[in-house]
């Protein structure tokens, strides 16, 4: 009887996660009313981080200089035609009007090829053997995915092809498509450039993002029937683009787009990203110190994190401060609401976090994080009944956030709708089979039906996703405790008692607690078996 008491006790600590704890997340009409409500800076410190963007915009400019081509082009000759189409209702951090064409921001995609079967091949076999000669290729961040692949300056052969190209292709395309921003192509600089491989097993896909830059660039290197999937899809319009070999896709490098997973074979891509050398781009500079700041940026595509400068005060402060001085400087750029939202959530600020994301929500109502934040403001506000469908909409929007769907399943378990709940966390792991949080969920549902077999296999694969997650051990060591499995239970116990919860307060004292039921329970296995 005891037994069963003690197993009792196991049985009714098993728990659902609570809410994902504030985390940096993906990047990010008229200007909206809650725009100035959610900056602060005095003009005294947006000067100084005016003059601290000058200053990282010269250092730049000589850090670049030699990485890739410029210089004086030759007279304008003829340009590509190209297919274009509009971006409506979407607004860039410098040079916004004259980035736009006919007033709207446009993207432009070739009919015929700019570079030839032949070259684009030369291309791939340079770089395949610069990443055998390296003993396999770099990769970088890029949201939930880490995309493969090389630095352009650092590709023999590739890097002085890439020269040419500029000088004789590339730069002549953007001063003919974007003249007033390109002006006569002299200034343009490379601010970097990369070779991306994507393969189904290893850097499929990127998040939806922006690139950094005043104008981008996006050469097609190989042939699509290499691959199935892939393209890159513009989130405002919903429109995916797929290029046929040796095609470019030239754009404002601020609209935000995605390249789409593939499901067969390799795909070679090479992006540029362009500034120009007699511009001080503050609204792009401040968003990138801010994102910088928060810690979610790559350094060698971030010059502001790179740099480190900082003018000496906090990290949560910068973050804070440049993010304001971005939102002052382009008000309409949804990115710059979005990020300072974060840095305002990292100080515990929800209210002002929630004004943030809910005018980035307004300015970019595609974005799921604008939701997805606001969400988690709301939450914390006490406000849940309005968060739930914020979750539902994040979801919606983006079938691959599992953070979003586990959030909407969390809210439909706290109004006690178990089925909704369901139907959520199987949204969850579809995006994310791996997803710790909702395999833990599911194997309460599990439980709670009574199949304790496949309770126990979800919070097995609860801590093979994730070995480090106290909760996803604490779960599996309870289920092998009302499993009778007390050796394996107290072996899980004891490895997040040695990890002190690895950080979890909260889990590591439910571990010490249940670490005692099952040893008990042993004991009395132990008294009964003798």
């Amino acid at each position: 009887m005891r037994i069963t008491l003690l197993a009792a006790t196991l049985a009714a600590a098993r728990t659902r996660p609570t809410a994902l704890r504030a985390a940096l997340r993906r990047r990010g009409g008229d200007v909206v009313e809650t725009a100035s409500a959610s900056c602060k800076l005095s003009p005294g410190r947006a000067e100084e981080l005016a003059s601290l963007n000058e200053r990282e915009h010269a250092a730049e400019c000589i850090k670049v200089e030699g990485e890739a081509w410029s210089g004086d082009l030759e007279p304008e000759g003829e340009i590509p035609a190209t297919d274009k189409f509009a971006i409506p209702d979407w607004y860039l951090p410098d040079l916004d009007a004259e980035l736009r064409n006919n007033g709207d921001v446009e993207i432009h995609v070739t009919r015929t090829p700019l570079f030839s079967q032949e070259e684009c091949q030369h291309v791939i076999a340079m770089a395949d053997e610069h990443a055998n000669n390296a003993g396999g290729w770099g990769k970088i961040p890029a949201g939930r995915y880490d995309v493969h692949g090389g630095w352009v300056k650092d590709i023999v052969g590739v890097k002085e092809w890439f020269d040419d190209m500029l000088r004789t292709r590339l730069y002549p395309c953007l001063r003919g498509l974007f003249p007033n921003a390109a002006g006569d192509g002299s200034s343009l600089r490379v601010q970097s450039a990369y070779l991306f491989k994507y393969t189904a097993e290893t850097g499929a896909a990127t998040d939806v993002h922006v690139d950094s830059g005043l104008l981008s660039f996006t050469i097609a290197l190989n042939e699509p029937e290499a691959y199935d999937g892939g393209g890159t899809w513009f989130e405002s319009v919903d429109k995916l683009v797929e290029m046929p070999q040796g095609h470019v896709t030239f754009r404002p490098g601020h609209v935000r787009h995605q390249g789409r997973p593939l499901t067969r074979g390799t795909r070679y891509m090479i992006g540029g990203f362009i500034m120009r050398e007699d511009v001080v781009e503050h609204g792009r500079r401040s968003i990138e110190r801010g994102v910088a700041a928060l810690g979610g940026a790559v350094a060698e595509a971030n010059f502001a994190a790179a740099s480190g400068e900082s003018t000496g005060v906090p990290p949560e402060q910068l973050a804070i401060d440049a993010l304001e001085h971005a939102v002052q400087v382009c008000p309409r750029v949804a990115s710059a609401q979005l990020n300072l939202g974060t840095a305002r959530q990292r100080i515990d600020d929800a209210a002002g976090a929630e004004v943030c994301f809910q005018a980035a929500s307004t300015l970019s109502p595609r974005d799921p994080a604008a939701f997805f934040g606001r969400g988690q403001c709301l939450r914390e506000l006490g406000r849940r009944q309005e968060a739930e469908p914020l979750f539902q909409e994040a979801s919606s929007l983006d079938e691959l956030d599992a953070d979003a769907a586990y959030m909407a399943a969390l809210s439909a378990s706290e109004r006690g709708d178990f089925g909704s709940e369901l139907r959520w966390l199987e949204r969850a792991l579809k995006a994310d089979p791996k997803h710790a949080k909702s395999l833990v969920n599911r194997a309460v549902l599990y439980g709670e039906a009574g199949d304790l077999d496949n309770e126990l296999a979800c919070n097995r694969k609860a801590v093979e996703a994730n070995p480090q997650s106290a909760l996803a051990a604490n779960a599996l060591a309870s289920c092998l405790g009302m499993r009778g499995m007390v050796d394996e239970s107290l072996a899980v116990f004891a490895r997040v008692l040695d990890g002190a919860g690895w950080g979890d307060a909260e889990e590591l004292a439910r571990a010490q607690k249940l670490h005692g039921v099952v040893t008990r329970m042993k004991a009395k296995q132990g008294a009964s078996s003798g």
